[in-house]
């Protein structure tokens, strides 16, 4: 009766949660068992969009719209989009997804916006296991006509689906990003931990880190909160600019302290700058 006692716990635990993955070991373990995309029916919180006057045509929008179940999303608009698995809505894990807005030209020029992100697998909460997911949104002005203003923005909402198990257990997370601009446009990007916590982080690097105390009660699914990640740039009507954004997050659990930043912030400026490299060569290969 124990064991089925347990398993029943551990469901109820999903069911609060609404998680529809399996358990990453079994289900009396903590464990991470994935991410899910926020936003909900009918907008999911995954898109890029490209602003400019009426008169250059509609503006552009490309993301991503989550099924009435949740169960799956499907993209419109003028963009692209890659994963490694299907769908991102209900709880995944073991995922890479991306997407990019198409560049409009013209008297818009090559602008653009876009996004990538890493979810890693199922695991459970085991000492010294650091379990960490990373996300890439970048935005892109490019050379545009004077008396226009023109504006680009990525934008991605999820939060982490983790299980705690039935015993006291300490939960540590981390936070750190890195943001790096180029050019003379107006960009911004900005990160915000909502829900649980409600804290909006600035700067152009930097880490947050907490803790959460958990008591080991039956229904110990982790509270929900949101990871707000957005970047922008633009320019204004009679002042033509251009240049890029790239902003990237890593949020990191483990059942200890977490002491570094994960990756270190070297790893960061070459990741920003190999990245910077392979979004050209993809654009002048297509």
């Amino acid at each position: 009766m124990h064991f089925v006692s347990s398993i029943r716990a551990a469901l109820a635990a999903m069911l609060v949660a609404g998680l529809s993955a399996s358990a990453p070991a079994s289900a009396q373990e903590a464990g991470f068992y994935g991410w899910k995309l926020a936003g909900g029916w009918p907008v999911a919180q995954m898109a890029a969009n490209a602003d400019w006057s009426s008169d250059l045509g509609p503006d552009y929008r490309f993301g991503a719209t989550s099924s009435p179940d949740g169960s799956s999303v499907s993209w419109s608009g003028p963009g692209r989009h890659w994963a490694s698995r299907s769908g991102y809505s209900n709880t995944e894990a073991d995922i890479t997804v991306g997407w990019e807005l198409d560049a409009r030209g013209g008297a818009v020029g090559q602008t653009y916006s876009g996004g990538e992100l890493f979810i890693s697998p199922q695991q459970t909460l085991n000492p010294g296991v650091v379990i960490s997911q990373t996300f890439h949104l970048w935005s892109v002005l490019g050379d545009n006509e004077p008396g226009y203003g023109i504006s680009t923005d990525a934008r991605h909402v999820g939060y982490p689906a983790l299980y705690l198990g039935t015993q006291p257990m300490n939960v540590y997370w981390r936070l750190d990003w890195a943001s790096s601009a180029s050019g003379n446009a107006l960009t911004g990007s900005s990160l915000y931990f909502a829900g649980l916590f409600n804290q909006a982080i600035g700067g152009t690097s930097g880490s947050f880190t907490g803790l959460h105390v958990h008591n080991g009660s039956a229904q110990s699914a982790w509270p929900t909160f949101d990871v707000i990640l957005t970047t922008s740039a633009g320019d204004s009507a009679g002042d033509p600019r251009a240049g890029r954004i790239d902003t990237w997050l890593t949020v990191s659990f483990s059942s200890q302290p977490i002491l570094s930043p994960v990756p270190e912030p070297a790893t960061w400026a070459l990741m920003l700058g190999g990245v910077a490299a392979l979004l050209v060569r993809r654009r002048q290969t297509r």
